[in-house]
């Protein structure tokens, strides 16, 4: 039997790793969440049809690449063989078909297919460079008190070189490929502001700490994107109760963008024709505070989408570099922070926040991979058409267009509150974000757990 060790920071690959075990050869698959530097992580395998081969734990010790988590994992197994899978990589076929065929006393490598570079890596060579963690496995007995090296690069060959010294007559080569390198993609996002940067300096903190922060701390590199409009006169909103703010112009400079353009209102307004777009009148015209004849939120919505589609032609021009686009606004603060398991590989949907709902949906922030984000992004090639036949309500329109494009959703707990030009939160999100938090408490204690539900500390404290 195999006990298989992942040392990992990066869970949104691990179900794909899941998928490539063959459970009835493995003893346990340990996971070892890599918790320095402050990092949080849900368990995802508790209630699966195989948890009783899956142990889940926490190690905080710092170190590189994760190898005070192998240590950790090294120290519960006691017999058996012992394999690393890297939390980028997935499980060869041939893999499983060699392991009934091995002797539970000898040290096995193999070939490697290095599918990034599309070259393949000859086993058997103990040198650094030319051996790499998936192509061997060693029985435990063999390990003793070896262990990777805490602080050091090239931990793999470091870990073999010593298992090699003390048994070099304990070493069989496999002339066959069994294993991968690098298989999953690694994560890179395009991180998209649209939109007025109208209160940047109150909610700059809140996108530092909830949005770039868990990039940062799980080591996903990403580039931000800015798209925003200067304006020469007063910013006015009477849906938003603004009125004659003057806005600082290089206030999105506080976001340091790597890529950013910046338009003036006033005539992107005039060339798009925003009078062309209200043939079938103001979809929040019906509203209580509403005046007749303002088609202020409606101008806004057709900008906003502006907004978005200029910054899909900016990311269009390095796409092959990002697996995955968020689109968010500046002028929000951020109540929770991104969750990692939301850079999924496999899955074809698209995260939208699971609070603020008109039909379902929220148009404020969506997180997915390019092929349904540039789709998402796009709106506007099809807002004149759609406004021609129906008000263009920005869920509705929402809907209609991820409906089009086949784009699916899932909705996660992400949420946040508009924050006004002079400082004022959105009384409507503060309520609503309340109303969910009451209800995932009120779940909670009805199904008798204390799973704590993260951020109604901070959304209460507001």
């Amino acid at each position: 039997m195999v006990s298989i060790i992942t040392a990992c920071s990066r869970p949104q690959n691990l179900m794909e790793i899941y998928r490539s075990i063959e459970f009835q050869k493995v003893d346990k698959w340990y996971i070892i969440y890599d918790t320095s530097k402050c990092r949080t992580y849900d368990f995802i395998f508790a209630s699966d049809l195989n948890a009783n081969k899956i142990v889940e734990l926490t190690c905080d010790q710092l170190g590189f690449a994760g190898h005070p988590q192998i240590n950790f994992a090294l120290d519960l197994i006691k017999d058996g063989f012992v394999y690393i899978m890297d939390d980028d990589n997935i499980f060869h076929p041939v893999f499983w078909k060699l392991v009934p065929t091995l002797d539970k006393d000898s040290v096995y490598t193999w070939d490697q297919n290095r599918i990034q570079e599309k070259r393949i890596l000859k086993g058997g060579q103990i040198e650094e460079e030319k051996i790499d963690t998936s192509q061997f496995i060693v029985p435990r007995d063999l390990i003793g008190n070896t262990r990777w090296a805490i602080t050091k690069s090239a931990g793999d060959f470091r870990f073999i070189k010593q298992i090699f010294r003390k048994a070099k007559d304990k070493f069989k080569y496999i002339p066959k490929i069994a294993c991968y390198h690098n298989f999953i993609k690694k994560v890179r996002v395009a991180i998209c502001f649209f939109g007025l940067t109208r209160s940047l300096k109150f909610t700059l903190p809140s996108i530092e700490k909830f949005v770039l922060g868990p990039l940062k701390a799980h080591n996903i590199k990403y580039d931000t994107y800015l798209h925003s409009y200067k304006m020469k006169t007063p910013y006015t909103n009477p849906r938003a109760g603004e009125s004659g703010i003057t806005l600082d112009t290089n206030e999105y400079k506080m976001l340091e963008p790597d890529f950013h353009m910046l338009e003036d209102k006033e005539m992107v307004s005039k060339r798009l024709d925003l009078q062309s777009y209200r043939t079938k009148g103001d979809p929040w015209g019906k509203e209580k505070a509403a005046i007749p004849g303002d088609f202020t939120t409606l101008d806004n919505h057709i900008l906003y989408l502006w907004s978005q589609n200029q910054l899909v032609q900016m990311v269009k021009q390095n796409l092959k570099r990002y697996t995955h686009i968020i689109f968010c606004r500046p002028d929000v603060l951020y109540q929770v922070p991104l969750q990692i398991n939301w850079f999924s590989f496999k899955s074809d949907k698209i995260c939208i926040p699971n609070f603020g709902l008109c039909g379902n949906v929220n148009d404020r922030f969506a997180l997915g991979q390019p092929k349904q984000m540039i789709s998402y992004g796009q709106r506007f090639d099809e807002a004149l058409e759609y406004s021609k036949k129906k008000p263009l309500a920005s869920e509705a329109f929402l809907i209609a267009t991820m409906k089009k494009h086949k784009i699916k959703y899932e909705h996660v707990n992400f949420y946040f509150t508009r924050v006004r030009a002079n400082g004022e939160k959105n009384g409507m999100d503060l309520n609503q974000i309340r109303a969910l938090t009451r209800r995932k408490r009120l779940s909670s204690k009805k199904k008798g757990t204390r799973k704590h539900f993260k951020g109604h500390i901070e959304i209460s404290s507001l």
